[in-house]
């Protein structure tokens, strides 16, 4: 409606005013002005057969002027050519006056952006959209959720087709463009530099994605016993120390989410013990900024503009860590300071990389942790509330009714350490014996066993000729012992599975004397046929250097 209760749709007033202005009535010119302009034409173009029987070639300015509103193309040059006859004029001359009138009184196209200051869409456009000028050029959805950036032909002929604007051009030919490309023209569009993430304030002339958490803080709210308990008894099994760790580490991510501690907590554990409720309730706190990634292309994949405003990505049994190039990317999100962002057919952009890395599998090797470990903080979740219904019920009721409020206010209070040290534990030891290299777990093995191996001479009864063949020879705790250096290659190759990188000789051999530096002596004694033999050290001696060396436990 209308103001002033008239009835009449507002675009239709502005028409009508514009009609007026045209045709030079007003309220004496017996012209109502809640009637639609489809009406105004409809009434003078009737009148325009009588207005070309009056007309002079003095005074013919009126029915040029109603000759212009008709706006049936066909119909309008006719009138033209009985205009013409009747005065006996050349008809370009009343054309070029009707082409006239239109241009003054009508929005021309092409200048629309600057005659059209008070139009209703450029606000409108500017509440919903956002042109991108930088280096990555396009037109930003404002609206959602994720990062969203069309082409100027996906905008156009897609996204605002179907809204549309009544104009015309320098020609006076009255035609209807779609809002969208207009506001692209208007110099009152709303744009930005670029788009990018970042938790600690806004860069002038850049679109920032971050506008806060969703929850807000609130003391005595509620209560969070069992989250506590999840962290505390599930989670940290009692130890103070790997409590101090979580708590230091979820604090941390709320009070500077544009700070990162460079770690990562992975949670291994059952079914139905509590993992994955871990990362649903960070999940409540985060809102948007919390992605769960449950495919390997989610972590590892080409295109993720999903982690451009992600601060938390919860892995849940997503790859297999014998993945290289995901556990590559895994470490680059935990300790990068950027993002390389790319979308389907849009070039990559470049933003702050705030992402924290979450990770919880059933699986046995659920992390790519290796020798001196920093990146990965490992858990091994208690069993002690395993399937638990009553107990998880509890925990979702006491957020729900106020405890998320509280546990925001907790951990924006709450003092962070910064740089705090991974826990050294038995989880973290079992996942790096579990990534150690094929050399490294073959040493480990033999430790384990007991055994080195060796060659021994014996007489093939079907060649008859006397052969060698691999043998393995007891370790003992105290004493060297001295094995044919080939042998230990030989055996190495006969035990590695086949679907594993089998290093080449001078490789093994490296990495041997790299894991065991002047321990692993090297001889050539007399008696054994003047090959080189490695003389090794007591197994005990061997086994805790490896320990120390590994960071795993052998036993």
């Amino acid at each position: 409606m209308s103001a002033g209760g008239t009835g009449v749709h507002p675009g239709h007033a502005a028409k009508n005013a514009m009609a007026h202005k045209l045709l030079g009535t007003g309220k004496s010119g017996g012209f109502d002005l809640a009637k639609s302009l489809e009406e105004i034409i409809e009434e003078k173009t009737k009148q325009v057969p009588a207005l070309i029987e009056s007309a002079t070639a003095e005074d013919y300015d009126a029915v040029v002027k109603a000759i212009a509103v008709v706006e049936d193309k066909v119909l309008r040059e006719e009138y033209l050519k009985q205009l013409s006859r009747h005065l006996k004029l050349p008809r370009k001359l009343f054309k070029d006056q009707v082409r006239e009138l239109l241009y003054q009184n009508k929005i021309p196209y092409k200048s629309a952006q600057d005659a059209d200051d008070r139009a209703e869409y450029v606000e409108e456009y500017n509440e919903r959209f956002a042109v991108l000028i930088g280096g990555n050029a396009g037109v930003l959805n404002l609206q959602h959720k994720d990062l969203v950036i069309y082409s100027v032909a996906e905008f156009v002929n897609l996204v605002t087709a179907n809204e549309t604007s009544l104009v015309c051009n320098e020609r006076g030919i009255m035609r209807e463009v779609v809002k969208g490309q207009l506001w692209l023209k208007h110099h009152r569009r709303k744009e930005y530099q670029g788009v990018e993430f970042q938790p600690n304030g806004n860069t002038p002339g850049f679109y920032n994605l971050w506008d806060g958490f969703p929850v807000k803080e609130d003391k005595g709210a509620g209560k969070f016993g069992c989250f506590r308990e999840l962290i505390d008894q599930l989670i940290c099994n009692g130890n103070k120390d790997e409590q101090r760790f979580v708590w230091n580490w979820l604090a941390s991510l709320f009070q500077f989410p544009g700070k990162k501690q460079g770690t990562a907590i992975a949670i291994r554990g059952k079914k139905g013990c509590g993992k994955t409720v871990f990362g649903e309730v960070l999940h409540m706190l985060l809102g948007r900024y919390y992605i769960l990634a449950d495919k390997e292309e989610h972590v590892s994949g080409r295109f993720n503009a999903h982690l451009a405003h992600c601060l938390l990505l919860h892995c849940d049994e997503t790859f297999f860590t014998g993945n290289q190039r995901a556990a590559g990317t895994v470490k680059s999100i935990i300790t990068s300071p950027t993002h390389t962002i790319e979308r389907k057919g849009r070039d990559p952009i470049c933003v702050r990389n705030y992402t924290r890395i979450l990770i919880t599998s059933e699986k046995d090797r659920i992390c790519s942790a290796d020798e001196e470990e920093r990146r990965y903080a490992v858990f091994e979740i208690s069993t002690k509330r395993q399937n638990d219904i009553v107990f998880f019920r509890k925990l979702f009721a006491e957020l729900k009714n106020g405890g998320i409020e509280s546990l925001m206010a907790y951990l924006l209070s709450k003092k962070v350490e910064d740089r705090l040290g991974i826990p050294h534990n038995k989880a973290l030891a079992d996942q790096q014996a579990q990534n150690l290299d094929v050399v490294a777990s073959y040493l480990v093995y033999l430790c384990n066993e007991a055994i080195l191996p060796d060659t021994e001479i014996y007489y093939n009864v079907k060649n008859q000729l006397h052969e060698e063949r691999i043998r393995t020879v007891t370790w003992e705790d105290g004493g060297v012992v001295t094995v044919r250096k080939s042998a230990m290659y030989d055996y190495f190759k006969s035990i590695t599975p086949k679907s594993s990188y089998i290093p080449h000789a001078v490789q093994f051999y490296s990495k041997l004397s790299f894991l065991l530096p002047g321990d692993l002596k090297v001889v050539q004694p007399r008696d054994r046929d003047q090959r080189r033999c490695y003389v090794f050290p007591p197994r005990a001696y061997v086994q805790s250097k490896l320990s120390e060396r590994l960071g795993v436990v052998i036993e």
